[in-house]
């Protein structure tokens, strides 16, 4: 059916005449779709009938369809979400192409479903409905088309939403705060579409598509926000202050505030004239001093200020005030943060960041994950705007303040991994910022903050250390912010000896923590400053010894990690460290070294994933065989086994990683053989370089034992029929790997204990 409708929106009048005169049953069961029991058949009717308005005759012939003038109508009823979305996205279009032509005009009148959405938006009972109709509302109020506002303006169909406000159904509350925040982006003149108290003149509305040059309507439109912000300021206040029966009530009147935000914001940017500036100036202010007050109401349980008396007695009078108290806090800390991201320049950020750190301190308030979490992020970027707009000196005690609240929580044995979690990327982000790193590197933090990392390294709770190691990770990473960003975070973290604590956690008594401390050995490797720091202390060669040990883990993504640690080391021709033993020699223990047995454990392995790996680990070996090869140096990899005896084979060939390729080749997974000859074509691709670049230059070979293998296994892996290899790794097999079963087996199999040839996918 939607195959139908696109190929009727891209065809023409004649097409659709023919479709009609030969096909008419087609047209007509794709308007009908719309009453089947289906919801997909239901969404796929109302798109296929948008596929007929792209064409006249189209339009004409819904004009002329008694059901069709109905679909827009029943979509809205019906039970199914997407449904609804769809016939409200039908009609946007519809009405975004009004002015086009007087056949679209006509078919909108002829699908107007505006009375039915005002009968719904009075449905306070049935919930269903009500939020069709604000789905409707906010589809057209995320336009910008002028049409579109015009619709809304000559219907008033957003007039009951601030009605709706004071109903006990928060999602209904939150669907209609949804629809102001848009409205208040793209709508020119909301005032216009939330009241009816305008004219007939009055609602010819101009939607987004103004003359900017045009001072009039520019004087027009300001005036128009600013009668919107007073319009809504006057009705989340009196929610507020007048008769709030919950503290539901004060949260939505705080959310109503922060969407009226954006109408200030707007007025701010649009050329504001003198007045509209003294405006913008007086509403933030007004706004920021109402959110002191009730963070002061939140800290102290009663009110300064007379209006907000009904708000501290619903604390007090409660059964559960500290629940209240962080209830109402939350949604202030956002609205601050908003503020200080919206208008920086025009308020007191020093105000609200000490707002900010005396809830921090405040243990009932700070142990809560939510509260915690934008309490942070209020701070943080308090702490960057005030950095933008002082000196050093002045913002040093406020910084070190701040940095001895995030110590404090560090060194809480109550904090949870959670917590942690975001206390470390508060620390992250103020290390991406380069005015403080000279805050950092002070011994006044630097001590404190370094005891108490170190002793989250060896905290009991396994979830914590696996939060300090992936932070460590996170410092090594680049960000978005660039290579400068970058040396402020490795050079904290080198100062503070961070990559050695992450390798001692390699020997972890829990697999994440071992896992996660190896993927961040990786993380470093591949930053300059963090592989040198490594290379500088014998810890590598532990590093390097310990991790044949880990092949053996209980847990694949262990054994995952360790072999992606070992391409990394190879990758980076740092594997001196890793210990070699031939078959025939005795070790000590045999899971200390790395060896063709190793290799064969991990062929058999049951975990998919650590046979990839293992087939990108010899890739690794291969490339670095040819480096040395191409550098003519014969002893560049000299290795050292378990008796330090010298052997000049490369790793490839030493732990026999000819062989194993080729029985990887073979592997009963798709995935894997997929991996196996990915990496045979970079083999062959490679080696027919360095032949050729051989031949060219003329130099002499080294490693003659290198050389006569390479042969052979040249010759194996040309005796391979690729093609055919190529195509079993087809998905497209699977099927038929799924459906191939043993007729005679299913046949005479009489045990139905026995589902030993049941199929996979049951």
């Amino acid at each position: 059916m939607r195959l139908l409708g696109k190929w009727i929106s891209k065809g023409n009048d004649a097409l659709f005449d023919k479709l009609n005169g030969q096909y008419s049953f087609l047209l007509t069961m794709m308007v009908s779709g719309l009453r089947t029991s289906e919801p997909a058949l239901r969404c796929a009717s109302l798109e296929a009938c948008q596929g007929m308005i792209h064409v006249t005759q189209g339009i004409v012939w819904l004009l002329q369809n008694n059901d069709a003038k109905s679909l827009i109508a029943l979509s809205l009823m019906d039970e199914s979400i997407y449904v609804v979305t769809q016939g409200c996205k039908f009609y946007l279009f519809m009405m975004e192409q009004e002015n086009t032509s007087e056949e679209y005009k006509q078919l909108c009148q002829h699908m107007d479903p505006s009375v039915q959405i005002k009968h719904f938006l009075e449905q306070q009972h049935h919930p269903s409905l009500l939020m069709a109709a604000l789905e409707f509302c906010w589809t057209f109020s995320n336009s910008t088309c002028s049409s579109v506002f015009c619709y809304l303006a000559r219907t008033h169909l957003l007039v009951t939403l601030p009605n709706l406000l004071q109903l006990n159904n928060r999602i209904i509350r939150k669907r209609v705060i949804e629809i102001f925040s848009t409205l208040f982006r793209h709508s020119s003149s909301p005032i216009q579409l939330l009241t009816s108290n305008y004219s007939d003149e009055e609602e010819a509305y101009g939607g987004g598509d103004h003359n900017e040059d045009n001072v009039d309507q520019i004087d027009q439109q300001q005036q128009h926000l600013r009668e919107t912000y007073t319009f809504i300021n006057a009705t989340y206040t009196n929610m507020m202050t007048e008769s709030p029966t919950s503290m539901d009530d004060v949260c939505t009147s705080i959310e109503t505030l922060q969407a009226s935000l954006e109408l200030i914001a707007r007025l701010k940017q649009d050329q504001p004239t003198a007045l509209t500036m003294a405006f913008v100036t007086d509403s933030i202010q007004s706004s920021n001093d109402t959110l002191m007050e009730l963070l002061n109401v939140c800290m102290v349980k009663r009110a300064k200020n007379e209006q907000l008396i009904k708000v501290a007695e619903l604390i007090q009078e409660s059964s559960r005030p500290i629940f209240l108290q962080r209830k109402l806090l939350q949604v202030v800390l956002q609205t601050f943060h908003l503020l200080v991201e919206k208008f920086s320049l025009q308020i007191k950020i020093a105000d609200i960041l000490e707002a900010g750190l005396q809830v921090l301190s405040s243990p009932s308030f700070a142990n809560d994950q939510r509260l915690l979490k934008s309490c942070l992020q209020l701070v943080s970027k308090s702490l960057h705007c005030l950095s933008n707009r002082v000196s050093s000196m002045e913002l040093q005690p406020t910084f070190f303040k701040f940095m001895m609240l995030l110590i404090d929580k560090m060194d809480d044995g109550c904090l949870s991994s959670q917590n942690l979690t975001l206390v470390l990327s508060t620390l992250d982000e103020l290390l991406g910022h380069e005015p403080f790193e000279s805050h950092f590197l002070g011994q006044n933090t630097l001590r404190p903050l370094m005891n108490a990392i170190r002793l989250k390294f060896v905290d009991v709770e396994w979830d914590v250390r696996d939060a300090m190691i992936e932070f460590v990770g996170g410092l090594f990473e680049p960000g978005a912010k660039g290579d400068a960003t970058l040396k402020n975070k490795i050079d904290f973290a080198i100062s503070l000896d961070l990559p050695l604590l992450v390798l001692d956690r390699i020997k972890d008594q829990e697999p994440y923590v071992r896992a996660s401390a190896l993927k961040t050995v990786q993380i470093m490797m591949k930053t300059g400053p963090g592989w040198n720091f490594i290379q500088q202390h014998e810890q590598l060669r532990s590093f390097s010894r310990t991790l044949p040990r880990l092949l053996y883990d209980t847990e694949a993504f262990v054994r995952r990690a360790t072999l992606d640690a070992m391409s990394c080391l190879v990758e980076h021709r740092s594997c001196e460290g890793l210990l070699l033993t031939q078959p025939d020699q005795v070790a000590m223990d045999h899971k200390d070294t790395l060896s063709t047995d190793t290799l064969s454990m991990l062929m058999n392995d049951d975990d998919i994933e650590v046979r990839i790996r293992l087939c990108r680990l010899l890739d690794h070996m291969w490339q670095l065989k040819m480096q040395e090869r191409d550098q003519s140096k014969r002893h560049t990899s000299i290795l050292l086994t378990q008796d330090n005896q010298s052997l000049t084979l490369s790793y490839f060939y030493f732990l026999h990683g000819d062989h194993w390729l080729l029985e990887l080749i073979k592997d009963s997974q798709r995935l894997v053989r997929l991996e196996a000859m990915q990496v045979i074509e970079r083999i062959l691709t490679t080696y027919e370089t360095a032949t050729t670049t051989t031949t060219t230059t003329g130099s002499k070979r080294s490693r003659l034992d290198d050389d006569e293998k390479d042969t052979a296994f040249m010759k194996q892996l040309g005796e391979l029929d690729l093609v055919h290899i190529k195509r079993t790794t087809n998905p497209e097999d699977l099927y038929q790997e799924a459906f191939d079963i043993n007729p005679t087996m299913m046949t005479q199999l009489t045990d139905p204990t026995d589902d030993a040839h049941l199929l996979d996918c049951y």
